[in-house]
């Protein structure tokens, strides 16, 4: 079975999920849960977990935290969505920012999808959070570090309405950098659009992926607590 929780709250969604997780491994204390990251990712690894429900007694739950809409990940997990629907382990996802057909895919496949959104979160404290996303696509390393401790100093929640909105502007203009790309094709609004192609003018393809990269990394060293969020994103700022 799949559940999806997705939206701009990513605590309050985190908290939900995990919250449904322990009340299942109460119910089954022997319930193997997994988590996979993207850095251990292989194409094999979906049809592990499918075929391994027939090797548990009790019950498997995959935890598939901000991994399957990656670009390498997504069309391994489209594939098989449908046995993941039908299979008797439980699947867990959660993510930010979804596409249209990825948001077309949960809704059709999901047994429940839960959406929690926070509203002009980077304007809640006076401080536009936006200042800082366009300081990325200028690739203006002084500008960029400034806002961001004026980000921080306004108590803005560093994951929620921080990272997400620079993972957000490096995707964006990810997209944009791919070939033949068109406002319609990668699902953005023409102001948007327009506006990730003038700051992606400032980056070539490897360093965006790069940087992508090196987010996705410090996403998940900070969920094992190996990294600090405030730390890693300056360090990712002065090197843009």
């Amino acid at each position: 079975m799949l559940y999806v929780y997705r939206g701009t709250d990513t605590k309050k969604n985190r908290e939900k999920l995990n919250a449904v997780v322990d009340k299942l491994r109460e119910k089954q204390p022997d319930a193997v849960v997994e988590r996979p990251t993207l850095d251990a990712w292989h194409e094999e690894r979906f049809a592990e977990f499918l075929s391994a429900r027939s090797l548990f007694v009790t019950r498997q739950i995959v935890v598939l935290d901000h991994l399957v809409t990656d670009k390498e990940v997504w069309p391994v997990f489209e594939d098989c969505i449908e046995e993941l629907r039908a299979s008797e382990s439980l699947f867990f996802v959660l993510e930010t920012d979804v596409r249209k057909a990825e948001e077309r895919a949960f809704e059709t496949y999901a047994e429940k999808v839960v959406v929690t959104d926070v509203r002009e979160s980077g304007k809640a404290s006076g401080f536009n959070v936006f200042a800082l996303t366009d300081a990325i696509g200028a690739r203006d390393r002084r500008m960029a570090w400034v806002f961001f401790h004026e980000a921080q100093e306004s108590g803005l929640d560093i994951e929620r309405d921080i990272f997400w909105k620079i993972v957000w502007q490096i995707k964006n203009m990810l997209l944009v950098s791919g070939e033949g790309a068109t406002a319609e094709s990668v699902n953005m609004k023409p102001f948007v659009f327009g506006k990730a192609t003038s700051s992606a003018r400032h980056f070539d393809v490897p360093t965006l992926r790069a940087h992508h990269k090196n987010l996705v990394a410090l996403y998940h060293d900070t969920r094992r607590g190996t990294r600090d969020f405030s730390v890693g994103l300056e360090s990712f700022l002065l090197h843009l």
